[in-house]
């Protein structure tokens, strides 16, 4: 099997992009944080703070571990969520669940806030 190639993204890194793009274009989503599994090689680098396996043919789970800004968390998941569904949508990429995780707090007025 040829290894992947980040010239020729695989579906499942399409949506690990574009998942992870999304997301931290959200208000309050101040970075992604890697750890708990929770890193995609593309092929050419690693995409911290999001995991997206596949859960059926061609649908994808999408897993994305973030920091926030000092703000309320479900309003910002459920932002993510929208976020995600959009992008997938651009790119033709079916989502199955998506899952958003806080995992770190950044001081209002950090990057991404």
């Amino acid at each position: 099997m040829a290894p992947v190639s980040a010239a020729v993204p695989t579906p499942r890194i399409r949506l690990a992009r574009a998942a992870l793009g999304a997301a931290l274009g959200v208000p309050g989503v101040t970075r992604a944080v890697a750890g708990a599994g929770h890193v995609t090689w593309d092929g050419q680098l690693a995409l911290e703070g999001v995991l997206v396996v596949a859960a059926g043919l061609g649908i994808y789970d999408v897993s994305l571990r973030l920091a926030t800004a000092p703000v309320p968390l479900h309003p910002i998941a459920q932002g993510v969520r929208d976020a995600v569904e959009k992008a997938a949508q651009r790119i033709d990429a079916r989502p199955g669940r998506i899952d958003v995780t806080f995992a770190d707090l950044d001081a209002a007025g950090e990057a991404g806030t």
